[in-house]
């Protein structure tokens, strides 16, 4: 004989009916109706079997209560992590659908940060770049782990799980907050690196971009925006090498060709993840290197200028435009020296350039006028290394550049520089402890 259909509510209790509950050493009274707003559950499973009987649950009161009230219809206020975290347990454990969802879908992340709490509304991380972060992948993992050893291992309750605590500094998690939302902070390089380091650790990347120093402005001879930011901060993935079909401005070509008078040349472009992603196009990279690992070489009698850069600096450059030059079909390998240093053509005539504290208003006639003592390596002449000719070569202690790119060719364009002709001129510039 077939048997009737079982709808879904025949496990639904009398609605009038207070049925009792004893959890640890408290005893509630709930009603029918409470019980079958989040169903079907442990406690409607049971009563409809056991109708008069009492339940006796050995699990804490207190969070109970929080049960209690979302089973009569109030909004679940949880006040910390530790709350949040056995709430959840005691959800899964009661076989309560509607309040997990609840909790999964929560509007805060309740965390601890170094001993201090901290309720962190989901709506301000909800930009691309911050959405999926550490404080989310956590929650997912905490539900995630807890409902599938719970149901698979067939455990006679919840695994013990700790709430989330998260070794770091709560002062910066503030500042990032107050970030977040909306406000401004007066920070110094090194308060505004160790806050860039906690967006890494949390995975607030958007945030971490806001952060990083740049500067944008209208170039109006050029006609077009500029990007002014450090290398370190310029992420590879983001720099791009304009098109030849693609002009860099819509300023008159004899115009342009007044900026470098014997070509054209593209300057490399950037844009920054999340923040410039709706841009129509890239603006011009400005990079700014700040160690001293950048040495200019001036050749008298070939009238050339090339750029040197070393250590850590070259690692970085590399890293940043290797990439990209190489899918423009430049090969970056071809200007790097046996002795670890890459050599590229420069051009500084429309720098702002300051040597020993002191402006330069024009490199060029100062490097004809001088009597020149020094013997520096021709970098014109690849078949002879460590060949010496008549020069001047200038330690830049700070710098901002442009890539150039024409032809398969690179020219690094000097847009402000700080230099020294000099140890003792290096040292003068020391500051004393």
């Amino acid at each position: 004989m077939s048997l009737p259909v079982v709808l879904a509510n025949t496990t639904h209790l009398p609605p009038e009916q207070m049925f009792s509950l004893q959890v640890g050493t408290k005893l509630f009274q709930v009603s029918g109706y409470s019980l079958n707003s989040d169903s079907p559950s442990l406690f409607t499973e049971f009563f409809v079997e056991n109708k008069n009987a009492t339940l006796f649950i050995d699990r804490s009161p207190q969070v109970f209560k929080l049960i209690m009230d979302h089973l009569q219809g109030y909004s679940v206020n949880i006040k910390d992590e530790s709350q949040f975290t056995f709430c959840f347990l005691d959800a899964v454990y009661f076989k309560l659908p509607r309040l997990q969802d609840l909790l999964k879908n929560c509007e805060y992340y309740y965390i601890c940060v170094g001993g201090q709490h901290f309720k962190l509304a989901k709506a301000l991380l909800s930009q691309p770049g911050n959405s999926l972060n550490y404080f989310g992948l956590t929650c997912r993992s905490l539900f995630d782990d807890v409902q599938a050893v719970y149901l698979t291992m067939n455990l006679a309750r919840p695994p013990p799980q700790s709430p989330p605590y998260v070794n770091r500094s709560p002062a910066f998690l503030a500042d990032l907050i107050t970030l977040l939302q909306g406000g401004m902070l007066d920070l110094t390089p090194e308060r505004r690196q160790s806050l860039m380091q906690e967006c890494r650790y949390y995975r607030f990347l958007r945030l971490e971009q806001q952060l990083v120093p740049a500067q944008i402005s209208w170039n109006p001879l050029l006609q077009t925006e500029e990007i002014i930011i450090n290398l370190k901060d310029v992420r590879c993935k983001f720099v791009s090498v304009p098109k030849s079909d693609q002009s860099p401005s819509q300023e008159p070509a004899a115009k342009r060709r007044r900026l470098l008078p014997d070509c054209h040349w593209y300057a490399v472009q950037y844009k920054r993840p999340y923040l410039d992603s709706d841009l129509p196009q890239a603006r011009e990279l400005i990079f700014q290197i700040s160690a001293c690992e950048v040495t200019l070489f001036f050749i008298k009698n070939a009238k050339t200028i090339h750029v040197a850069i070393s250590g850590h600096t070259l690692v970085r450059f590399r890293s940043v435009f290797q990439k990209v030059l190489a899918e423009n079909n430049i090969d970056l390998n071809a200007y790097e020296r046996q002795n670890s240093l890459l050599v590229l053509p420069a051009c500084v005539s429309l720098s702002s350039m300051h040597v020993n504290g002191m402006p330069c208003r024009n490199i060029s006639s100062v490097v004809d006028e001088m009597q020149f003592k020094e013997q520096v390596i021709d970098f014109n002449n690849p078949n002879h290394i460590n060949q010496l000719v008549p020069g001047l070569k200038l330690d830049l202690t700070k710098s901002l550049w442009k890539l150039g790119v024409q032809d398969n060719k690179l020219l690094m364009i000097a847009v402000k520089a700080e230099a020294v002709s000099g140890l003792k001129e290096y040292y003068r510039a020391l500051d004393y402890i």
